[in-house]
């Protein structure tokens, strides 16, 4: 009897005995795999320890898990997956590297990213021999047993691999940019590009048990020649065919329209040609057929039929309206994204040698019904030219140019197609201009021109030559601005007595410059930038400068540019070559490196610099302009010199106290930062001589706040901060004064928010101020009037990656030269009418302004009433400005009737669901549009009206990032509680009245939930985000 007790007993403490933890269910006790085949079955992975460690990618820290780690020994492919007899809801299994076997947190580990960090129950991904690997598993459903499998995966068919083979010969293989591991008895899976899998589109295995190709995929050019070969067809599980950006040409092999699983094929940027087959309508999982940048051409396919598309790309090809303007509203309806423009020229260019008195007929060979043509010759519109064709009957002298045609379609709208260049004209040898052009042509070395495109040849009319416009058969324009000419101009030019303008700027003419005033028909002679002397000027300058336009300022530069370290206390001399002409001065400068700006060194006024027992203040950037009185408005300068040295130790203390305040050894790029490197060789650094002038610190991952060490910098003349630096905070400094040499200052997409400091007026340099994606805030601080040099002005709120600012108050801009954007601030109509009426500038920008409310989120019963509203208090200031106008919108639509500043919805239904804002106006300023933040409002037939009034709770801005609005119906003595998502309760506070108000500056980005807790509402509860 005593048996069979204790036999009961065991019994029974073995059905009741308590789930174990797992044992591997820390980095540090991960199970150590020695062998390619691993199963472990009944794991309660519901209580694995959470991992609180952060690795390199795919964060998983907050997660529970098991973990399994092992040392590849070969290279191999491989697949470690779970599995159970009950429903897997949120689990995941996720490779990790690792520099050894010895880890004792996720943040030794880097992901993998051949492994998807995702949620998911399997993941295959590539070892390689000598690399050690960690396994992290999660599953977070209670009381479950779990299944884990680690094994090799075998290779792909050889049928796959065949294809893979014919591929490789059919485009160049060998010569790819990128071939590793192709055409070897390495996996499949190794091959560069060559993705492979187990699973279906439905993620259950293969019947066969094998892996299949499911992707290839060359996202940059791999100098992928040669056609498509059919094979392709073999690889029957084939979802992704990605090759851009290659040599490819022919047509897509029929073979590709037979596989049934096809997600995506994107083949652009080649010169494949033909025609779209009908049977890619057989790829009923298609989703993307991206293709623009090639040479197809024919009717598209009906693709509408094709269920799962959403990405259409057929741009840069050569259809033509018709050949899918039976679906084109489909297309742009149902299509997520639709390219389609542009496309080639529906003609080539057409050259036509034709005697006056002759027929000619150009056509753009296109007939659709929905088609308008629009034909121009040289440049103007034929408004009497309306058709797909134009017939030239008894062609004159004046009738001869260049024709071309824009076809437009009323069903597709925004694509316009051209017709190439129809050349029409004259025998070039019959021209009264053309020994001029041959004598140009040999003078200035014609064969070496970057652009000699039909010069000389005599089967082209003028008009085809690069650089000719002509009228008739007479020389109308020459335009060969930059194109190599050398040598000098032929005296027989001023015989073009036709000719309107002469460009020859930025080549290497030198020589004496003819008298084109000879020409009475010249409007403008651009000579500038060439190798002219003053000399060359002189015989002829009065005569040509009574030419309209005559640009001949500045000459080419001359001599070589030095930079130098200079020694202090030594002696230098510099020469500028001598030029030829009277009574050349010489003057030598001081000159920005950032500009070009110059500043005159007193007592330096000839070809030659002497600098004597040189001192630090004299390390600086230097050139010489040399002038005439007889050829005035003409300078020529010296290629630079610079003698370098170190920066004084103010700048360079300002600049590691940037570094120090801003986390610097965390930067994305310090090159040099904070060591005994030369200043010059820090990242973003410029220096000029011994000074700091240029800080281009943009896209740098600080983290900190901006430092008044800044003002240190005074010799600054550019100043660049931030793109996507949100974690650069704080705000601009009142040394930032300072900095009086300053000619540009961007702080773009920072975390610095505050006022602009009084002292900005200090900066009466300024050229260009950017302020954009920052959190800015208050009143233009009224010393911006100082600032008079100003030719552009950035402000705008607009936000992005979730900043923008909100300036408010009167506009003190005095720039007369300004182009100035103030759009999508809080500028009311007070604010902006005296600037518009009196202000001091170029251009102004300033509509749509917003109000002062934060977006606002509303949940309310059916049947109740719900009233939104613009709360902002200073809409209506003084004046004029008060008789504002309001229209309400709902998802975009204006409501009728809703033109109070608060509008009530009565008796609430479903139906009433949306975004609504609100737009001011003002007869003030007829063109600004103040617009009130969204209201998204969510009336849920689930509550009641009793529910409802008890439910009053919105927070606002929704997601957040410094201040958090708390709006509450009746709320008298409640308490606040915010829990992170796994609970932690994270702040409280006492609340009371209607409106709270909370800094979560300090909250890490995540979501939260917020609840409420009052005697008379009982429990409120809503989710939000956290930036």
């Amino acid at each position: 009897m005593r048996r069979l007790l204790l036999f009961l007993l065991l019994t029974l403490t073995s059905q009741f005995t308590y789930p174990q933890d797992p044992s591997n269910d820390t980095v540090a006790t991960a199970t150590e795999l020695t062998d390619l085949n691993y199963v472990e079955t009944n794991i309660r992975l519901d209580l694995a320890d959470v991992n609180t460690g952060t690795p390199v990618g795919c964060n998983t820290n907050g997660f529970s898990g098991v973990y399994y780690k092992f040392t590849a020994t070969e290279n191999n492919y491989v697949n470690a997956f779970i599995q159970s007899n009950s429903t897997i809801t949120n689990s995941f299994v996720i490779a990790y590297t690792a520099n050894n076997l010895n880890a004792t947190s996720m943040s030794e580990l880097t992901h993998l990213p051949e492994s998807a960090c995702a949620f998911g129950i399997q993941t295959s991904f590539t070892i390689t021999s000598g690399q050690s690997y960690y396994i992290m598993v999660h599953r977070s459903d209670a009381n479950a047993l779990t299944d884990f499998t680690f094994s090799e995966v075998p290779d792909v068919p050889q049928s796959e691999r065949d294809a893979l083979i014919a591929f490789y010969n059919a485009t160049g293989g060998d010569s790819w940019t990128n071939n590793t591991n192709w055409n070897t008895d390495a996996p499949v899976n190794t091959w560069f590009g060559v993705f492979t899998t187990t699973t279906d589109l439905n993620g259950l295995p293969y019947s066969d048990g094998l892996p299949h190709v499911w992707g290839v995929n060359f996202f940059e050019n791999n100098n992928v020649t040669g056609t498509l070969p059919v094979e392709l067809g073999n690889l029957t599980k084939l979802r992704n065919l990605i090759i851009r950006d290659g040599s490819l040409t022919g047509n897509i092999p029929e073979e590709l329209y037979d596989l049934p699983d096809m997600l995506q094929i994107q083949l652009f940027n080649h010169g494949l040609t033909g025609n779209i087959s009908p049977s890619i309508q057989n790829l009923t999982n298609l989703q993307v057929l991206d293709i623009r940048g090639n040479n197809f051409s024919g009717t598209l396919p009906d693709l509408s039929i094709l269920p799962n598309l959403n990405w259409l790309d057929i741009s840069n090809n050569n259809f033509i309206f018709s050949d899918f303007e039976n679906q084109f509203t489909t297309y742009q309806n149902n299509l997520s994204t639709f390219q389609f423009i542009p496309q080639a020229n529906v003609t080539d260019n057409i050259i036509e040698i034709i005697n006056t008195g002759e027929n000619l007929i150009l056509d753009t060979g296109l007939t659709s019904a929905n088609n308008q043509y629009t034909w121009f010759f040289n440049g103007a519109q034929l408004v009497d030219e309306t058709g797909p064709s134009v017939t030239l009957d008894n062609i004159q002298a004046e009738q001869m140019g260049t024709y071309f045609c824009q076809i437009t379609n009323s069903v597709v709208s925004g694509l316009a197609l051209f017709t190439g260049e129809f050349v029409v004209g004259q025998d070039p040898t019959l021209s009264p201009d053309y020994n001029i052009l041959v004598d140009l042509y040999n003078n200035t070395g014609g064969d070496n021109w970057t652009n000699n495109t039909n010069w000389l040849n005599p089967s082209i009319p003028l008009s085809g030559w690069h650089g000719i416009t002509v009228d008739g058969n007479s020389v109308l324009r020459i335009a060969l601005f930059n194109n190599n000419l050398q040598g000098s101009l032929p005296s027989s030019i001023t015989n073009l007595s036709s000719a309107t303008s002469l460009s020859f700027g930025n080549n290497n003419l030198s020589g004496l410059i003819p008298d084109f005033s000879a020409i009475s028909t010249l409007e403008v002679l651009g000579l500038n930038n060439n190798d002219f002397s003053f000399l060359d000027f002189e015989p002829n300058f009065t005569n040509n400068s009574a030419i309209s336009s005559f640009i001949f300022s500045p000459q080419n530069p001359l001599d070589n540019e030095i930079i130098l370290d200079a020694i202090i206390g030594d002696d230098y001399t510099f020469n500028m070559t001598s030029i030829a002409g009277s009574n050349v001065e010489y003057q030598w400068h001081t000159l920005s490196t950032f500009d070009q700006s110059v500043t005159a060194v007193s007592g330096q006024n000839t070809n030659q610099l002497n600098l004597n027992n040189i001192q630090a203040n004299q390390l600086d950037a230097y050139t010489c302009i040399a002038t005439s009185p007889l050829v005035p408005g003409l300078e020529v300068r010296r290629n630079m010199i610079e003698l370098k040295g170190p920066v004084s130790q103010i700048e360079r203390d300002a600049l590691i106290a940037f570094y120090n305040a801003t986390n610097g050894q965390n930067w994305t790029n310090a090159e040099n930062w904070n060591t005994a490197a030369p200043v010059s060789t820090w990242q973003g650094v410029t220096t000029t001589g011994n000074k700091v002038t240029r800080l281009a610190l943009q896209s740098f991952n600080p983290n900190g706040d901006f430092p008044d060490d800044i003002g240190d910098l005074t010799n600054l003349e550019a100043l660049y901060i931030g793109l996507a630096d949100l974690n650069l905070t704080g705000n601009i400094p009142e040394t930032i004064g300072n900095l009086t040499n300053l000619k540009v200052l961007w702080f773009q997409a920072t975390g610095m928010s505050g006022e602009i400091p009084e002292s900005f007026g200090n900066l009466i340099n300024l050229r260009e101020i950017r302020f954009l994606a920052n959190s800015f805030t208050g009143t233009l601080p009224a010393s911006m009037s100082n600032l008079t040099q100003l030719e552009s002005v950035l402000m705008t709120g607009n936000e992005f990656f979730g900043n923008g600012s909100s300036f408010s108050g009167p506009i003190p801009f005095n720039a007369p030269n300004a182009t100035i954007n103030l759009q999508e601030n809080n500028f009311d109509f007070g604010d902006l009418e005296p600037f518009v009426t009196n202000g001091n500038y170029l251009s102004f920008n300033y509509s749509p302004q917003n109000t002062d409310d934060v977006e606002e989120m509303i949940t309310s019963g059916v049947g109740s009433d719900v009233t939104i509203s613009v709360n902002d208090g200073d809409l209506n200031r003084t004046g004029e400005a008060m008789n504002n106008q309001y229209q309400w919108f709902k998802d975009n639509v204006a409501i009728t009737g809703a033109n109070a500043s608060s509008y009530t919805i009565t008796n609430a239904q479903t139906s009433d669901n949306g975004i609504y804002y609100c737009e001011i106006t003002n007869p003030v300023l007829p063109d600004l549009t103040l617009i009130r933040a969204d209201i998204t409002i969510t009336i849920d037939s689930s509550l009641s009206i009793d529910e409802t009034e008890q439910l009053k709770l919105s927070i606002y801005p929704n997601p957040v990032q410094n201040w958090l609005h708390i709006s509450t119906h009746q709320l008298q003595d409640g308490q606040l509680f915010i829990y992170d998502l796994q609970g932690k309760l994270v702040i409280t506070k006492s609340v009371s009245g209607e409106t709270n108000v909370l800094n979560l500056e300090t909250l890490p980005s995540a979501n939260y939930i917020v609840k409420i807790i009052d005697q008379k509402l009982g429990i409120l509860t809503q989710q939000f985000t956290k930036q």
